[in-house]
């Protein structure tokens, strides 16, 4: 019964990658009440060491997100203590917090360690995310051509606001296109690590061709800052020397993408960085706004949402419209909401991180290139404020670590001692 809740599991956390936050988040309630289930079921030493193995790799992840919605708790309740604010907006940011990020994160932790020790049901995982994969990325073209919205029904529709330069900007059956994309660009980096990671070819076969469907998508999304850090990422992903020992590889890549990019004007959005209106220039009126909150508020900032007229009040000052933003810069975001200590928690959740990927040298490079996409796309977009980018960053996290610990060195050691047993065993007289 645990086996085939496991299994449907996984393939439902496949399709929760290409939809509303909602179904990840229902899906840790199941994966709670599954670790609830199997705790009272006895369990072999494997699993146990598997268990304990996965949760100590990433306890360096687990500190830093307690510590960092800690920090970001104190600083709100500074906030609400110093001055006349919407408690229940205040209430709503702290609530958030914990939920997406500490309950997510503690709740996924008791089920994806299974994967390190069964690869059936890590394969189950990258067979669904391949069908989805592709399903997906046929349904933005889709939409990017005719601007279909079957999130609103099969009638729906983009509103024109999504039509640029002759097509839609795509959001698939997300909400928001930079959402789509940069979970998207996630998802293709961290496929093509585990096409290189895993041992069994057609697991090795659905990663790869599930990453290059990603990357599809993020090519046709519209959406410059994720195809700009997709491409990057993937830079990293590859040791210069694998570049080099395959230049004519990589340079018939370089022609397709470069090929499709003019036909298809891929690209073309790039070029409205330089016209006025078009979101060089918005953004760097949002990053004025909200590093002027952070310095007026240094310390703990102006607290998460509940102070909708004070930020209006900042961009009038500065001659821009007093519709409440958002700042388009996620360390800029996190500067206002939480000031100092918003973002002494944030630094320390990312260096959690980094220490993850030196600590990982099987899934390592393919750690230090999602550190990259997701810091670089925290630039220009409120990516580490998004629940569905957040989920998707706590599943591939913790999929690459399923890969360490099930290659790791206990595991080879125990198979080394094993032969070595055997051996001495045949060498015994009879």
């Amino acid at each position: 019964m645990i086996n085939s809740f496991t299994f449907i599991i996984c393939s439902l956390s496949a399709f929760s990658l290409f939809v509303p936050v909602f179904s990840g988040y229902m899906l840790a309630l199941f994966m709670m009440i599954l670790s609830i289930a199997s705790s009272l079921l006895s369990k072999s030493s494997d699993d146990i060491e598997a268990k304990k193995r996965f949760k100590e790799q990433l306890m360096p992840v687990t500190r830093a997100v307690c510590i960092f919605v800690i920090l970001c708790t104190v600083a709100t309740l500074v906030v609400a203590v110093g001055s006349d604010v919407d408690i229940r907006g205040l209430g709503r940011g702290i609530s958030s917090l914990i939920i997406k990020h500490i309950i997510l994160w503690t709740w996924y932790l008791t089920f994806w360690w299974r994967l390190s020790q069964r690869a059936a049901y890590r394969q189950v995982f990258a067979y669904t995310f391949l069908s989805l994969a592709l399903v997906n990325l046929a349904y933005c073209i889709l939409q990017r051509q005719f601007g279909v919205d079957w999130l609103h029904g099969f009638e729906g529709r983009l509103p024109e606001g999504r039509f640029s330069g002759g097509v839609f900007r795509v959001s698939g059956f997300m909400g928001h296109p930079l959402t789509l994309a940069y979970c998207q660009a996630l998802a293709s980096v961290a496929a093509l690590g585990l096409s290189r990671s895993v041992v069994e070819k057609w697991e090795k076969f659905a990663w790869l061709i599930g990453s290059i469907g990603c990357a599809a998508v993020v090519l046709i999304s519209g959406s410059r800052g994720p195809q700009l850090a997709l491409i990057l990422a993937f830079l990293i992903s590859f040791p210069a020397r694998s570049l080099v020992g395959r230049w004519k590889l990589t340079l018939l890549i370089t022609f397709l993408v470069g090929f499709l990019a003019v036909k298809y004007d891929i690209f073309a959005r790039f070029t409205e960085l330089t016209q006025s209106g078009m979101g060089g220039d918005a953004r760097w009126v949002h990053w004025q706004v909200f590093w002027k909150i952070f310095t007026d508020n240094l310390w703990v900032g102006i607290g998460p949402g509940g102070r909708d007229a004070a930020i209006s009040a900042y961009y009038l000052t500065f001659g821009h419209s007093d519709k409440i933003m958002l700042a388009h810069n996620a360390y800029l975001q996190y500067a206002a909401e939480y000031g100092v200590l918003g973002l002494l928690g944030l630094g320390y959740w990312i260096v959690s991180w980094c220490r993850l990927a030196k600590s990982a040298p099987r899934v390592g490079r393919v750690l230090w290139a999602l550190i990259f996409l997701i810091c670089f796309g925290a630039l220009t977009q409120n990516n580490l404020q998004d629940s569905e980018f957040v989920l998707a960053l706590t599943v591939w996290m913790m999929l690459l670590i399923t890969v360490e610990v099930e290659r790791g060195e206990p595991a080879a050691g125990r198979r080394a001692k094993a032969q070595d047993l055997l051996s001495r065993e045949g060498r015994k007289s009879p």
